[in-house]
């Protein structure tokens, strides 16, 4: 058995119902991305004479160039981009025929994610998993969390390892920062694109203030309250410009990105083809104009007055799942990130509203799973999208303004 260790834990409480559902999940884990493979698994898979391992000894391949014990080598997907063992029923041979000891790190805690803060373990999920998906997205009450005394998986391998007491400048303040990120984007009182705005002034403000943090957090968190409670915020909002040629025009860039990486999982490709279509599926930017303003109104905006909670639970995993926004090395950069990130998804789901003419909650789920899986999980792409953005001067406060509020 896979034996499991006690300690302090912060959860949200989704994951104390999650529950993997195998064969009848409609996607699966084993398919579209890289296994990688910890040094003690491989070396485990080396060393067995089962049939499995000789014969597919071939797909087993050490990576040369890995940069931790985690990494050290990976399964080589086959020609559909799935495992070579993953069974007709969409279960994995390896744990049938061997058991949950022989997996490796990461197929024995996906999609769970840990990081560790003090001494204290952060486990969360991923929406690339659809069940994880469901228990984030459909929660009307929103995320909230629970610190217990639970057990952790052997094989949990920590994404970030955080030590706030010896850190200095913004680090040292990540945890009432993140704290902070959260109730805005929490704080229904204003729109969700409102409290991305002042999330961004937020954490603008900490940005340019890094070199004096110690004596300007307070009024940087006295300033960020007034915000909120201030009703200048939503009639300054309201007078900001719409660009939407702007936005249509940078996030064409960036699908056009991801598309020439390589796409392999069939679900968002069909997405992004409903997308386009549900734009009109021109390259002409007024024509595609016109078909998102169609969109956003008369199908996007109504679903969203109710459901609105589907993003916000969305960019509140993001934040602790990636322990936000200390993920980059200026917390403006990952700002920038989480922007793209929903800009993307709600660019997605209004062509798709139109294309469908309307929304439901499966389809949203189903799209921001499959977004999830094909690009939050692709570093090079996100590495890719932060360089195009510095490279033209477009990662400014103003800049994301336009991409929130189009």
């Amino acid at each position: 058995m896979n034996k499991k260790r006690t300690a302090k834990m912060l959860v949200p409480q989704y994951m104390h119902s999650f529950r993997c559902i195998g064969g009848e999940c409609e996607d699966t884990c084993c398919v579209g991305w890289n296994v990688w493979i910890d040094r003690d698994t491989y070396k485990k898979y080396k060393k067995t004479t089962h049939r499995l391992f000789a014969e597919n000894e071939q797909v087993i391949k050490r990576n040369k160039n890995n940069t931790s014990k985690f990494d050290y080598a990976n399964i080589r997907m086959n020609e559909s981009g799935a495992c070579p063992f993953l069974s007709e029923e969409k279960l994995c041979r390896i744990h049938e025929e061997l058991g949950e000891d022989f997996l490796c790190s990461t197929c024995a805690i996906y999609p769970r994610t840990f990081n560790l803060v003090n001494d204290v373990v952060e486990k969360s999920g991923t929406l690339s998993c659809p069940e994880i998906a469901r228990l984030v997205l459909l929660n009307p009450n929103g995320i909230e969390f629970d610190e217990i005394e639970g057990e952790v998986e052997k094989k949990a391998a920590y994404h970030s390892a955080l030590h706030l007491n010896n850190e200095k400048g913004v680090r040292k303040y990540f945890w009432p920062i993140r704290v902070l990120c959260i109730q805005i984007l929490q704080d229904r009182r204003l729109s969700l694109e409102e409290r991305l705005i002042v999330l961004g002034m937020f954490l603008k403000k900490i940005s340019e203030n890094k070199d004096h943090i110690d004596v300007m957090f307070e009024q940087i968190c006295q300033y960020t309250y007034q915000m909120l409670d201030d009703l200048f915020v939503k009639q300054h909002i309201a007078t900001l410009p719409k660009k939407l040629g702007i936005q249509l025009s940078i996030c064409q860039q960036l699908i056009e990105i991801r598309k020439k990486m390589g796409l392999q999982n069939n679900k968002y490709v069909q997405y992004l083809e409903q997308m386009i279509q549900g734009f009109g599926g021109s390259d002409n930017i007024e024509r595609m104009a016109e078909c998102y303003e169609e969109g956003i109104t008369k199908y996007y905006e109504p679903f969203m007055k109710e459901k609105g909670y589907m993003l916000e639970n969305y960019l509140v995993n993001y934040v602790f799942k990636n322990l936000f926004p200390i993920d980059k090395e200026d917390v403006f950069d990952s700002y920038v990130m989480i922007v793209v990130h929903y800009t993307l998804i709600r660019l997605h789901l209004i062509g798709i509203a139109r294309f469908h003419r309307g929304l439901n909650e499966q389809l949203v789920v189903m799209l921001i799973q499959s977004f999830s899986k094909t690009i939050e999980h692709n570093k090079q792409y996100l590495k890719t999208v932060l360089d195009i953005l510095r490279a033209n001067d477009i990662n400014s406060m103003s800049f994301m303004t336009v991409l929130i509020n189009s």
